[in-house]
């Protein structure tokens, strides 16, 4: 049986704008909230509104009741997909076979990689070296299915084990509320007594295929391994392309240098784990009033570190002025290449600090 390991996010939209370049200017100390509109239910908070009485599923104006100058936010799946997608770019860099499962998991494939890691206490150790650079707050668990590692880190599980008998255990001490099963399912279980993964499982499968159809068979066999269960894997996109959205308007485009600086960063892991160079970038400057402006900034030599690539944008940007405030930023790479070898002769005597292409 293959070995997996899910990583559940569950604060992602709120842990991405609190660690924002102008997310300082945030209150950490204030309740706050992401709220759900169509439900408006709250689906994520941080430990002040927690302190306060504030629980997932409750509504605004209860919370609001219960936590004086609570700072509301509005759920962005478009955020979180993009931030899911980033952390799964930079554990790219360290493992294979990763899966997204929107809106805030990420499934891995463990068993390929034991053998290249020697292990799974120095695999696991690797993931988390690699999601120390992050700022997003997560629970994990293994499991022997999809389902199960899921589950397991669903209820904050936090436990890295090959134990088949161990993991097998913890599954079957699950509610089935912590499961996948739709409401109907559960509800239509309950009522003949089964309340837990446990009570499930003592169900011969022919048996629940006779009363609660093959959707239910289905699950039970992906659940404990016996089916296979269709993966889709996440590959890196070719061409790098990142937006962020700024919690304030700027029209001081000195003050883009934290956000851009972040957009940098990711460009810089992203060319290292392709070997590249670029030699040029594309800032979108997205305005209030509808209109974006173009910052176009190009390297001769081919660069890859963020600061470098930065200062360039530095200059461009201090002869710059928008009419109108800046809500969003876009940063792609325009042109990329291979990293060339650098090839001197040794008569050439002492050189400059600059190489022709770079000066």
């Amino acid at each position: 049986m293959s070995l997996w390991i899910y990583l559940h996010f569950p604060a992602l939209q709120l842990n991405a704008l609190q660690s924002s370049p102008n997310g300082d200017a945030l209150n950490t100390s204030q309740g706050m909230i992401v709220v759900e509109g169509r439900k408006n239910e709250i689906i994520q908070m941080n430990q002040r509104a927690s302190e306060n009485g504030v629980c997932l599923g409750m509504g605004l104006a209860t919370a609001a009741s219960m936590c004086e100058g609570l700072y509301v936010i509005e759920y962005d799946s478009a955020l979180e997909s993009e931030k899911l997608k980033e952390i799964a770019h930079w554990l790219y860099m360290v493992t294979a076979n990763i899966s997204l499962v929107p809106p805030n998991g990420i499934l891995l494939q463990a068993s390929n990689m034991l053998t290249l890691y020697d292990g799974l206490a120095n695999y696991w150790q690797a993931l988390v070296d690699q999601l120390k650079h992050l700022p997003f707050e997560y629970s994990f668990a293994s499991g022997f299915s999809p389902f199960a590692a899921r589950m397991l880190a669903g209820k904050s599980f936090n436990q890295i084990s090959q134990s088949e008998r161990a993991l097998f255990q913890a599954v079957k001490q699950c509610d089935l509320s912590e499961t996948e099963l739709s409401s109907k399912h559960i509800t239509t279980l309950n009522r003949v007594g089964v309340h837990s993964i446990a009570d499930l499982l003592r169900i011969p499968l022919p048996d629940i295929a006779k009363r609660f159809g093959s959707d239910l068979v289905n699950y039970v066999g992906r659940l404990t391994g016996l089916f296979h269960h269709v993966i889709d894997f996440y590959h890196p996109p070719k061409q790098f392309q990142r937006r962020f959205d700024l919690l304030f308007e700027i029209i001081n485009l000195k003050l883009l240098e934290k956000p851009l600086l972040k957009l940098l960063a990711l460009l810089e892991s992203f060319l290292i784990m392709r070997d590249q160079y670029a030699h040029e970038l594309q800032l979108e400057l997205y305005l209030r009033d509808g209109n974006t402006s173009t910052v176009l900034v190009t390297s001769a030599a081919g660069e890859y570190q963020s600061k470098a690539w930065l200062s360039l944008f530095v200059l461009k940007l201090e002869s710059m002025k928008v009419a109108s405030p800046v809500i969003r930023i876009s940063l792609s790479a325009v042109r990329v290449a291979a990293k060339q070898g650098e090839v001197s002769d040794l008569f050439d005597g002492k050189q400059g600090a600059l190489s022709p292409l770079e000066l």
